[in-house]
Order: C-alpha cells, then structure tokens, then sequence
C-alpha cells in the first residue's frame, strides 16, 4: 500500500532507455570505501563483503553486491534470508553505491539532485539522515543467506523540499542463480534523503 502511494510522485519521470553513451564497465566500490561508508554498522550485522556499481549507466545507478548472512541476530535461526536482513542489506548496498557516485563526480542525470561532493559531508550529513519511506517485497522461493547476490537499480528521484526521494527496485538470488528473470527475492523501494 505504501509503495503505491509513493509511487505517485514519480508518476510523470519518465525512465530513459537509450543506449550508453559510454563504455566504462563495472567498477569494484574498493573495501576500504566500503568499510568507511558501514562503519556505523555492528561488525557482525555488515553483510556487505564486495560491490561494484555499473559506471556506464547513465540514466541509472545500477550497482551489485555480494552478501552473506552467517546468522540472524535478532533471534532463533531462520537457516534462510528474510525480509530483516533484505533491509540491512538493500541500506548497506544503497550507501555504498550513493557515496561511490559523490565520490567519482561521474556526469549523470543525477548529479544536480545531489547536490554534495565531498563524501566526508555526504558520510556525516546525509547518510545518517537517510531513510527507506517505503519497500515492497516479494518472496519466490527460500534463499541461503550464506551467499547472496544483489542488485539495485535507482531509477528516478524527485525533489521536495529540502528531501530527494529516490525510486529504485532490487533482487537477491543466490550468486549461481544470479540474473536470471526470477529472483529469490525482490522489490521497489523508495530512499528519502536530505538534499544538502
């Protein structure tokens, strides 16, 4: 229900499909970044072992990433990936691709909606302020949590404000299976964050 109230706002923001202007490839968001960005992380809740975000998408952030969930640390073992953990893991990949594009200042349709450019401001004043406003999820089949492939498109965005909401969708498969037309697990999600 959230979702479809969300979803109004983007409503006239039309996705652009044309081809990539360029060829730059996947590039590693390098561990060191990773680390700094999911700092505010409890060790054992950092599932993000290694990520890389699509430089040649213009009309995107399209990023992926490697997780894995040793143990749910909220209670009794589950022995699969749930919805819990999805969140951590769609925030820590959500970051860390967020603070790669401030960080590499690459031309993109996004860059006049976010407005910093320096990634310690972006780190101590944005990220602690940003938030999902709304996810939907859906669940195909049982995922080990052990070894998991994500990806997250972020799609459109919308000022409002001193805020900038950003439309993105997600999957998580296990790493074999990763790509295929049905995920083990995905969504839309909807990132509020303030706009400085």
């Amino acid at each position: 229900m959230l979702l479809t109230q969300a979803r109004e706002p983007f409503a006239h923001v039309a996705v652009d499909s044309a081809p990539h202007a360029r060829r730059l490839g996947p590039r590693r968001i390098e561990p060191l970044a990773r680390a700094s960005i999911l700092d505010a992380y409890v060790p054992s809740c950092v599932y993000l072992k290694d990520a890389w975000r699509d430089a040649d998408c213009l009309t995107q952030l399209v990023s992926h990433g490697r997780f894995s969930v040793p143990a749910t640390f909220y209670g009794d073992q589950t022995g699969h990936f749930n919805a819990v953990e999805s969140a951590l893991c769609l925030n820590q990949l959500a970051f860390v691709t967020m603070a790669d594009f401030v960080e590499h200042r690459e031309e993109h349709r996004f860059r006049d909606a976010i407005l910093t450019h320096d990634l310690d401001d972006f780190k101590k004043n944005v990220i602690s302020r940003t938030f999902v406003a709304s996810m939907s999820t859906r669940f195909r089949r049982l995922l080990d949590g052990h070894d998991v492939h994500g990806e997250l498109r972020l799609k459109k965005f919308k000022v409002h404000g001193a805020m900038l909401f950003i439309l993105g969708s997600f999957a998580f498969d296990d790493v074999d299976s990763a790509g295929s037309s049905t995920a083990a697990f995905s969504g839309e999600v909807v990132f509020a964050m303030p706009r400085i």
